[in-house]
């Protein structure tokens, strides 16, 4: 239980949001339909199919009401609609607090027994004159700030409000209470609503970025690992490990992210405690989902050296061609790989002395065997590194000797260049905003230097580095591989500690005239403006 940044969770994330609940209903024979978030403004569109796969049916939401929150109850508050799935087989019945969750907190109103009776009439007063039409209203209700305790007088102020006042009636209530009664009252008069409530507090994480990866990349170890476990051996498989790990992803991802004075007071012992807190909860996450990654293919090892064979294990559900690299400790019986047939496979000794291979036609779900011989890597392809340029026979690559960026990406069999030339800003651009304002946005001066990592002729990369403003140093990797319809980036950014408002971007121009953007969200691919909710 916590107020995620949906944001930030990766697809399965958000269904294991409700594996607590889950587990208690089955355990007491319980009905846990509905669903409350307090303080976090805005929701990934993929929280809809999570939650109503889980058997929930109402969303209450209480958002912060005052701090980055934009529009978020300007435009929902006291609105309550039909939140429909991207696929549109699922809807929930969200409700935005009009007054958030701090109505009552100090400096706004306080404890309800101080608050005068005018202020509820002018309330209703105010829904009136906005067009509400309903005849109830959730008020959500905690005392002194966030973590408050509850209000032992609130039964009584209930009590004596309703003994005095013929209309309207105040009633202490489940969220469940509400949205049921609120649902055969009104539900088939709410309007329906598709789209994404895109969140506005999400990018506080790169404030994290080591831990934020480390989470990211356990979140996609686990599904790895839960597949392997499932192929390989299902009897056995750790649903209270699995259980573990994934309670350490989602509190990772939950909104408090260290202390109250992070950013007043970045340095404090306050909150560089609370911050070891928060951080081990990465940590943690990153180390389980490799113990079970490790663990799910334990029995297929033979632990003989050298390793005369490897199985390359697919857990998609589509079959797949990609690179491999080996652990550079991993002894092989030699350079020369096959398939278990006697197919020859490429393979490339990498100048990190890992060893590659194109492993091709790997089945869904399922795995193929690869096989060492004695000898060395026989050259074949022809993927090549040269100066400024990385090519294959479909791709050509050429980076700006100035700014590092992709100055030309060619996609052959179409001639196409999706970088544009000199008429577009480039690819993979650095900019870095040392305040709030866009307007003060800097670019890389000089200093770039570019050289070979890999020649070829399987894998060809190169090394962009140079100093960059707001880091001491800027790394990009750009790679191809013979075979593979793509160029891979990695940039690395070592950030200097600074203290105050900032922000580091990527740019990418990208040259497809007539083109649609669109982005891949949890359960859903939306297109900017078009596919989200207003406020968003």
């Amino acid at each position: 239980y916590g107020n995620e940044l949906t944001g930030l969770c990766r697809p399965e994330e958000l269904f294991r949001l409700t594996d607590c609940a889950r587990r208690v209903a089955k355990r007491y024979n319980l009905t846990i339909d509905s669903a409350m978030i307090t303080d976090v403004p805005g929701y990934t569109w993929g929280i809809v199919p999570a939650l109503a796969h889980s058997g929930v049916k109402y969303l209450s939401a209480g958002p912060n009401h005052i701090h980055r929150i934009c529009y978020t109850l300007a435009e929902w508050g006291d609105k309550p609609f039909w939140w429909v799935s991207p696929s549109g087989e699922k809807r929930i019945l969200c409700w935005v607090a009009g007054r958030s969750y701090s109505w009552f907190h100090r400096g706004r109103l306080g404890p309800v027994k101080g608050v005068k009776p005018d202020t509820f009439f002018e309330y209703l007063e105010e829904l009136q004159a906005s067009g509400y039409v309903y005849d109830m209203v959730q008020l959500r209700y905690s005392i002194q700030g966030d973590n408050g305790p509850p209000d032992p007088e609130l039964p009584e102020f209930v009590r004596r409000w309703n003994g005095r006042y013929v209309w309207p009636k105040l009633r202490i209530a489940t969220t469940r209470e509400l949205m049921t009664a609120f649902e055969r009252r009104y539900g088939d008069r709410l309007p329906e609503r598709r789209g994404d409530f895109t969140p506005y507090w999400e990018d506080g994480a790169a404030s994290s970025a080591r831990e934020t990866a480390l989470a990211r990349n356990a979140s996609e170890r686990l599904v790895q690992a839960e597949t392997l476990w499932a192929l390989l051996n299902p009897t056995r498989f750790p649903d209270a490990h699995f259980a573990t790990a994934w309670r350490d992803v989602i509190l990772y991802n939950e909104h408090t992210w260290g202390a109250y004075c992070s950013i007043s007071k970045p340095d404090s012992q306050l909150t560089r405690d609370q911050w070891r807190i928060k951080q081990a909860f990465a940590r943690d996450a990153d180390r389980q989902s490799r113990s079970l990654l490790h663990r799910a293919a334990a029995k297929r090892r033979s632990g003989k050296t050298p390793v005369a064979a490897v199985d390359v294990y697919n857990t998609c559900s589509w079959p797949r061609d990609d690179l491999v690299i080996l652990p550079r400790n991993l002894a092989v019986a030699g350079d020369v790989v096959q398939t278990a047939d006697g197919q020859s496979v490429p393979s490339q000794r990498l100048t990190n002395g890992r060893l590659a291979f194109l492993a091709r036609g790997v089945p869904p779900l399922g795995a193929k065997r690869f096989v060492f011989k004695p000898g060395e890597t026989r050259p074949a392809g022809r993927a090549n590194a040269g100066g400024r340029r990385l090519t294959t026979p479909a791709l050509e690559i050429e980076v700006d000797a100035e700014t590092g960026a992709i100055e030309r990406l060619v996609w052959k069999p179409a001639g196409d260049d999706f970088a544009g030339g000199t008429q577009r800003r480039r690819l993979n651009t650095y900019h870095y905003v040392p305040s709030r304002d866009p307007q003060t946005a800097q670019e890389l001066a000089a200093g770039v230097t570019v050289r070979v990592e890999d020649a070829g002729p399987l894998v060809a990369s190169l090394v962009v580095e140079s100093p960059a403003p707001g880091c001491r140093k800027l790394t990009r990797r750009l790679r191809v591989v013979d075979g593979l319809p793509f160029v891979s980036l990695c940039n690395v950014v070592d950030k200097e500690p600074i203290r105050t408002p900032e922000s580091v971007h990527f740019g990418f121009d990208v040259n497809v005239p007539g083109g649609i953007m669109r982005l891949d969200i949890p359960w859903a691919i939306i297109r900017p403006e078009t596919d989200q909710l207003p406020g968003a």
